[in-house]
């Protein structure tokens, strides 16, 4: 399999919890609205909320190859399970389901393209902090085959180190730095991951998506695997541009396989949150 739709479908694993969005607060300038947060703490987000971000991009690979993101989206809904995280006293979490679907082109290094698409979907649990919106990533539900009637089996694994996984902590602030080592587990508490994410903020600028433009927190996560093996190895590098009020506005991803260039972005269009 082309080694960017891996990519693509492994860094939903470590990925984003903070991903809901919306539009709030703003103020005019000449030809283009510019939205500022009202609040410096993360919006708390509810059942049936749902946003949308839309796909593209492309990945040059080391042996001249290209993979080119034509189009698509990522779907993010959140709902009310009533699910509880056993390894963490079985807190009650919250479900967001990332379904991407995703138009490709797998071009060789001697120009032959072919057309593919990239089909998956996801569960994230996590926790919200009532106060601050810092939301803590409990878990995964993935899929990892299909029953006799051909419907896809997910499986669970939960965060037990940390139990309160915090991707960012709000408020945000420039020059914040974070360092979480964690550790994924089954369901009996037996060990089937392991890596360690950084992250940094180092700055605020005006990010243009096609819902608006925001004032957002220029925020780097990098994720390093740490599993036997595939110690060192990338899990995912991106930049998240986080705006309080809703969200995350805007990804960048960066390729992890060496002597890979390019980015894959996901810009938010749509939202069901009130503007």
């Amino acid at each position: 399999m082309n080694k960017f739709i891996l990519s693509l479908k492994g860094f939903w694993a470590v990925l984003i919890i903070l991903s809901l969005v919306g539009c709030n607060g703003g103020s005019d300038s000449p030809g283009t609205r510019i939205y500022y947060s009202k609040s410096a703490n993360n919006v708390i987000y509810k059942n049936g909320d749902v946003m949308i971000y839309d796909a593209v991009g492309e990945y040059i690979h080391a042996d001249g190859s290209k993979t080119v993101i034509t189009g698509g989206r990522l779907s993010l809904d959140v709902i009310d399970e009533g699910l509880t995280n056993p390894l963490n006293n079985n807190i009650k979490v919250m479900t967001l389901v990332e379904a991407q679907y995703y138009n490709a082109q797998m071009i060789d290094p001697a120009g032959k393209v072919t057309p593919a698409t990239v089909v998956s979907t996801v569960y994230r649990y996590y926790i919200q902090d009532p106060l601050t919106g810092t939301i803590n990533y409990q878990g995964d539900g993935l899929p990892e085959g299909v029953d006799d009637s051909g419907n896809t089996i997910y499986n669970r694994y939960w965060f037990d180190t940390p139990k309160n996984y915090v991707q960012y902590q709000m408020p945000l602030n420039i020059n914040d730095t974070r360092q979480v080592t964690y550790l994924k587990k089954t369901v009996d508490g037996a060990l089937t991951h392991q890596g360690v994410l950084n992250t940094a903020v180092s700055a605020k600028e005006n990010v243009s998506v096609p819902i608006g433009t925001f004032e957002a927190s220029k925020m780097s996560f990098i994720d390093v695997n740490q599993d036997p093996g595939m110690e060192g190895s990338l899990i995912s590098d991106r930049v998240q541009y986080i705006y309080p009020d809703i969200g995350i506005v805007k990804f960048e991803f960066n390729p992890t396989a060496p002597g890979d260039t390019g980015t894959f972005n996901l810009s938010l269009s749509y939202t069901n949150i009130p503007i």
